[in-house]
């Protein structure tokens, strides 16, 4: 009998409660599943289960200042957007540039130079890509 009133106290209270049936936020729910992890793709997916599990709260709504600085700043970006632009076409443009030479160069290079020139090619077209792949002119201030 002092067993079950035990237990009902323990039920009814509900700082004892916390925790026995499972973690009560996100760190909890962290720390007691990656016991014994070893693998960083295990961690990963426990962290993306337990965000999953206690996703954090949207951020609170701008305020009309907030708002306005904001508005403000997407107004001074559109404005040097063409110049922001045409940088970035620029760039583009040598960094295509630089790829036809080096697949020119690599075309006529002998057997010593080939693998050297294999990889400033390379190392050209990832650069070529990265910069086609850059955010555009005011692409982070859109959302506001």
């Amino acid at each position: 009998m002092k067993a079950w009133i035990t237990l009902g106290l323990a039920l009814a209270s509900g700082g004892a409660v916390a925790g026995w049936f499972g973690p009560d936020n996100y760190e909890e729910c962290v720390l007691e599943n990656m016991k014994g992890v070893t693998s960083n793709t295990a961690a990963a997916a426990i962290a993306k289960a337990c965000d999953a599990k206690f996703p954090k709260p949207p951020p609170p709504p701008l305020t009309a200042e907030e708002l306005a600085k904001a508005n403000e700043k997407y107004k001074q970006c559109l404005e040097s957007a063409d110049q922001l632009e045409a940088e970035r076409n620029r760039k583009i443009y040598a960094a295509e540039q630089k790829v036809s030479r080096k697949r020119r160069e690599y075309q006529s290079a002998d057997q010593n130079n080939l693998f050297v020139i294999m990889h400033e090619l390379m190392d050209a077209e990832q650069e070529l890509l990265e910069e086609k792949h850059r955010p555009r002119a005011c692409h982070q201030l859109k959302g506001i």
